[in-house]
């Protein structure tokens, strides 16, 4: 049911646009991890797969830093410094490396 929930949202935030719809599927995500809470009188600690969880998030993570680098190159045209470039990127690189 709560697959169901999340993948209408996305798909609904898929079909209006992107000025609406990044905050519908935004919504469906969040409702992907907020309503198993409404269940927790069924829950069983052995049914919890962590690493799955562990997964789902940083791959989460992985597409937003390379959101991040696709937005940063427009920024940069033939008029901007080298170093300013290579010091964005690289920032954007450790905190990758951070996480």
């Amino acid at each position: 049911m709560i697959l169901a929930i999340e993948l209408l949202l996305a798909i609904v935030g898929l079909l209006v646009g992107y000025q609406i719809g990044i905050y519908i599927v935004i919504v469906g995500y969040i409702c992907g991890f907020l309503l198993p809470l409404l269940m927790y009188d069924k829950f069983q600690a052995g049914q919890v797969n962590f690493p799955h969880l562990v997964e789902r998030v940083s791959l989460i993570v992985i597409i937003a830093f390379g959101e991040a680098i696709v937005n940063l190159a427009s920024y940069f045209n033939s008029e901007t410094p080298i170093t300013y470039a290579v010091l964005l990127f690289v920032s954007l690189c450790s905190m990758f490396a951070a996480m």
